[in-house]
């Protein structure tokens, strides 16, 4: 990046500002290996997007403290049951000790380190690893019944509405609901979870018999 200079002698203290927004990266890392947005991460674990979206911006704490006696809130943990991880270590201690969200600093040119001013190249590394999460995810959907699969990929992925999917199938929407609660049970079993983990590929006779 080439920067353009002026010739004033006075030298700027504030020239930069560097935003850096922090985030509860297990958390973000977990949502992300799934392929969910935060709406549906949301709605999958029974929390609302509004206090989801706190947690994983650590705009809030995890824990409630009431008469010296520290708890987890109730949101924190329908989250690390719905990854199916341990509460402590999703919100680790020095996570929920965190008091900001965001950290501002302000300076010269000089004072901001060199990298910022590199063409930002994403590691080619993890961009093959973003495809075989994405791979993954799409092969465990595969291994569901035809309407099974029909309802997830329309919920999670063409933003479609019970109603929507209801018109489709000739159904009503309490039916795709039910339909939808089964196929992510069926996706949450060991060998569909394997699957989705990149631990084993598709054999869609392991399914075969499924009902």
């Amino acid at each position: 990046m080439k920067l353009i200079t002026t010739n004033s002698k006075i030298k700027s203290s504030d020239e930069i500002r560097v935003i850096v927004t922090l985030k509860n990266n297990r958390l973000l890392s977990l949502r992300e290996k799934l392929g969910l947005c935060q709406i549906k991460t949301a709605k999958m674990a029974g929390v609302t997007i509004h206090k989801f979206q706190k947690l994983e911006q650590l705009k809030t704490s995890p824990v409630i403290e009431k008469d010296g006696v520290i708890t987890w809130k109730e949101d924190a943990l329908q989250l690390a049951q719905f990854f199916e991880v341990d509460v402590f270590w999703l919100f680790s201690e020095a996570v929920s000790k965190i008091k900001m969200s965001k950290i501002v600093v302000t300076g010269s040119v000089e004072q901001m380190p060199e990298y910022l001013f590199e063409d930002t190249i994403e590691n080619p590394m993890l961009l093959i690893e973003k495809s075989e999460q994405a791979k993954a995810v799409q092969m465990a959907i595969a291994t569901l019944s035809p309407n099974e699969e029909k309802v997830i990929r329309g919920l999670f992925f063409e933003n479609k509405t019970l109603k929507n999917l209801g018109n489709e199938l000739a159904v009503s929407s309490e039916r795709i609901r039910q339909i939808e609660l089964k196929a992510l049970r069926k996706l949450g079993t060991p060998r569909r979870k394997r699957i989705l983990n990149g631990e084993t590929k598709l054999n869609s006779m392991d399914f075969e018999n499924e009902t």
